[in-house]
């Protein structure tokens, strides 16, 4: 996703078309050079790095998180609590066609699942 507009190419941008365009003048990333016309005056890098930990402060913000970390190692170990439980069910899916000789194709699409690839 692209946040800011592309200033290697473009070095010098009317207001109207620059993408957060409140956030660059804030932090003074761009100065006004002429009439509603900016220039960047700070690394791109830098002012984008800025904007992602901004967006990403935004977003926990909205939904609760208070630390970051303590959230994704929490999201780590749902995922590998939801990785143990699907094999164990696929493990008991394979038993049940093992006992009914057919294959577990065929249990998981009497169960109306799907197979993974």
């Amino acid at each position: 996703m692209k946040l800011l507009d592309d200033w290697e190419r473009e070095k010098i941008i009317h207001k109207d078309k620059i993408r957060n365009f409140d956030f660059l003048v804030e932090g003074d990333f761009i100065k006004e050079v002429a009439d509603g016309f900016y220039c960047l005056c700070k690394d791109i890098e830098a002012a984008e790095a800025e904007l992602w930990k901004k967006a990403n402060c935004e977003m926990a913000e909205h939904l609760g998180i208070e630390d970051i970390n303590k959230e994704v190692k929490r999201f780590i170990s749902l995922l590998n609590t939801y990785n143990e439980v699907k094999d164990i069910g696929q493990e008991l899916i394979g038993r049940i066609a093992n006992l009914r000789q057919t294959t577990a194709k065929d249990v998981h699409e009497e169960l109306g699942m799907e197979m993974d690839p």
